[in-house]
């Protein structure tokens, strides 16, 4: 039964090729088409799945009534309502420093992409892969640098770099304490180089002329009740 109808059909298409091809390639470019939407649509919401605490955390925006909804605060903010809210166990900020850096070792320069000052406990807050030093050590003095594996590749080889020292635009050295497996590519963050400094994130009005603003993710306890933080954290800026 089925060979018949198999031979029915090549006598359909033979007979009617020009219909026949207009229905196979609209069949062909509809399920392409399928294929690729579902796997941009998987791609986009596999972002930041990796993240332990991914359910809780949550980045601060702003919105300014000319400039509308932007991604960044005042660095200082989070400090004046995070420490009588018991709804947000704890906060990490990003600050970055340019498009690209020249990092350098002895003779070796180059610009280095994914620079920017973190706070402390940047890789206790994400799942990020440290592949040496641990989430807790890494930041502590303020001075340390964390460098990617494909960067220290291209800085040391294959010599350990813990413990060596980096020059960030030859004006500021920091010691490498960690190095950190290169970022997935469906990771919002990207980075190769974060840095901790001591005070990166003060706003100091006289030096800047103005507001310093950074990327600001809080975490909320479990079972926290978003729209209260929300309404917290509107009553603070107020």
């Amino acid at each position: 039964m089925f060979k018949n109808h198999f031979k029915l059909a090549l006598r359909k298409l033979k007979k009617e090729k020009l219909y026949s091809f207009v229905n196979i390639f609209g069949l062909t470019i509809g399920l392409t088409a399928f294929l690729l939407i579902s796997l941009y649509v998987r791609d986009e919401l596999s972002f930041d799945k990796f993240h332990t605490n991914k359910d809780n955390i949550y980045r601060l925006v702003s919105e300014h009534e000319r400039l509308g909804i932007r991604s960044a605060i005042a660095s200082d903010f989070v400090e004046y309502f995070s420490h009588d809210m018991p709804q947000v166990d704890s906060y990490t900020r990003l600050l970055g420093v340019d498009e690209k850096v020249l990092v350098g070792h002895d003779e070796e320069h180059f610009n280095v992409p994914g620079v920017f000052f973190a706070d402390p406990n940047f890789f206790d807050f994400f799942s990020f892969e440290l592949k040496k030093g641990s989430p807790e050590t890494v930041f502590v003095n303020g001075g340390e640098a964390v460098i990617s594996e494909s960067i220290s590749q291209k800085l040391f080889g294959d010599i350990d770099p813990i413990g060596k020292e980096i020059q960030i635009e030859k004006n500021e050295k920091y010691v490498i304490t960690g190095v950190t497996a290169d970022n997935p590519a469906n990771s919002t963050i990207q980075f190769d180089l974060p840095l901790n400094k001591a005070g990166a994130f003060k706003n100091d009005f006289e030096r800047i002329g103005g507001v310093q603003t950074v990327a600001t993710y809080v975490s909320g306890v479990s079972g926290h009740n978003l729209e209260s933080i929300v309404a917290h954290i509107n009553e603070s800026r107020d």
